[in-house]
């Protein structure tokens, strides 16, 4: 399930940090990008950023819980994925349209580290605020759509998933909701 990446992008991404590129072979890189591509809205979460902006989003540094979990799946400390986001985050960002780019063998490692409460690391929010699955059921938006606030207090709530992309079998998921304190609207993926 390789994202297209053009040896341009390739080789600016070799030059760019030639010491990073020695720790971490090509597969290791596809996963993370993909990784990243398939939780960009849980990145987006964390970021707290203008989101009136039709630029890509600069988002220096990943959630915690992210990093743990990245650094797990692809083997490597958190500070070889905290370098590797800074050199290809606009990977993830121009990967327009790309959703399911991870393998069923993947997700199913992805729902194995939730389950172990692996990445759940924070102690002032409950764990399934930093739970991940291979399947995040998100709002269609990040901030409210009458009064252009950031939406805030997240909850969420673990889901069982039907989908033509796990060939119908049930996976574990997450459904998330987000609150505007200024207009007290909920807003829920259906």
């Amino acid at each position: 399930m390789l994202l297209s990446y053009t040896f341009a992008q390739l080789g600016a991404l070799f030059q760019s940090n030639p010491e990073l590129w020695k720790t971490i072979s090509l597969t290791q890189l596809d996963l993370f990008v993909r990784l990243c591509v398939a939780f960009r809205v849980e990145i987006l979460l964390y970021a707290r950023l203008d989101f009136t902006s039709l630029d890509p989003p600069t988002v220096y540094f990943l959630p915690d819980h992210l990093l743990h979990f990245l650094a797990a799946m692809i083997d490597v400390p958190q500070s070889v994925v905290q370098a590797l986001w800074k050199e290809t985050s606009h990977l993830v960002w121009s990967a327009i349209g790309a959703t399911d780019v991870l393998t069923p063998a993947e997700r199913d490692l992805v729902n194995a580290l939730d389950e172990r409460g692996f990445y759940a690391t924070a102690q002032h929010l409950p764990r399934y605020q930093y739970s991940l699955a291979s399947t995040m059921l998100m709002p269609p938006v990040l901030w409210c759509t009458h009064c252009l606030r950031p939406l805030t207090s997240l909850s969420r709530v673990k889901v069982t998933v039907f989908s033509s992309s796990t060939g119908y079998r049930a996976t574990k998921g997450y459904s998330s909701s987000l609150k505007c304190k200024g207009q007290h609207l909920e807003f829920q993926y259906h």
